[in-house]
């Protein structure tokens, strides 16, 4: 799937692993975040929207199908809400 994303004040165009990886590139300064692949931000994304997001957000999202866990990883970074990331398409 390809996305259309705004990103603090930038829009990006890609597959959600590309976003990812933008994303990565451009936050390197940010501690938790150096050195980390777009895999480990997936998967740290995934596992810690819990930290951001009430449980019945967090359960609907789970609910929810998506291709690869990049594509989930973003959704859920999206719905964070100061992550300054929004899912403007994809298709």
């Amino acid at each position: 799937m390809t996305y259309t994303v705004l990103d603090n004040n930038q829009i990006r165009t890609g597959s959600a692993r590309q976003i990812l990886t933008q994303i990565l590139k451009d936050n390197k300064t940010v501690e938790d975040m150096k050195g980390m692949t777009a895999e480990e931000y997936a998967d740290a994304l995934i596992g810690n929207v819990g930290y951001f997001l009430p449980k019945v957000a967090v359960d609907s999202l789970n609910e929810q199908k998506f291709d690869t866990k990049y594509d989930k990883a973003l959704k859920f970074l999206s719905t964070m809400p100061t992550s300054g990331t929004v899912i403007l398409a994809g298709e």
